[in-house]
């Protein structure tokens, strides 16, 4: 019963902390390419969305605290999770399956 709670935890949270950080990773590749493009308006609207500043303010730091405690959550959830086929194996053992 406590796996099903945490899967769902762990689910759940990876799809939160997929946002930002694939926004992360698009906009720190997008924003070297514009700059050797001499884009430099652009650049500066990727940089803004990638700092967060164009949503959050100058609220960069938060938002990375975030993001951190989201993979630190899923890294504790998923290595809760690792636990589960071991179980697995040993009731199959006591059952002989």
């Amino acid at each position: 019963m406590a796996n099903i709670i945490i899967r769902k935890y762990h689910r759940l949270l990876s799809i939160v902390i997929f946002i930002p950080l694939i926004l992360m990773t698009i906009t720190g590749t997008i924003s070297p390419i514009l700059q050797v493009l001499q884009l430099e308006s652009a650049a500066d609207f990727v940089r803004k969305l990638y700092s967060g500043r164009l949503f959050f303010g100058s609220a960069y730091f938060i938002y990375t605290f975030i993001s951190g405690l989201g993979l630190l959550g899923l890294l504790i959830t998923g290595l809760d999770l690792l636990k589960l086929p071991k179980q697995v194996n040993k009731i199959q053992k006591i059952f002989k399956f």
